[in-house]
């Protein structure tokens, strides 16, 4: 069995849905024999976690599963291992670093 990473999207729609659209990444950890059967495990994961609940203000808030949009074998479950990865573009660095600086404080 090897370990791959899946990175599931979920759509996330309020109401009526018009408002801005929002999407939810999820970086699912999966053992599987094959990528293959990596892939139908995270379809599989990603179909149980849809739900559909009443949020406080009476509106119904729908999270539908989209599929992944990746599976990556994970070469080595080893300590410092980078098991994905996602470059940013902001438009002005230095609020992009300033929000990573100040997320940080929050968790430590």
């Amino acid at each position: 069995m090897n370990w791959y990473i899946a990175k599931n999207v979920f759509q996330i729609v309020i109401g009526n849905g018009f408002h801005q659209p929002q999407f939810e990444e999820q970086m699912t950890l999966i053992c599987a024999s094959s990528l293959g059967n990596a892939f139908e495990k995270a379809i599989a994961f990603g179909k149980e976690k849809e739900e559909s609940f009443i949020d406080i203000n009476g509106e119904l808030v729908s999270w539908n599963y989209i599929n992944p949009s990746s599976v990556h074998e994970i070469e080595k479950l080893e300590d410092g291992s980078v098991l994905c990865t996602r470059t940013e573009e902001p438009d002005f660095a230095e609020n992009y670093i300033a929000w990573v600086n100040e997320a940080n404080k929050v968790l430590f």
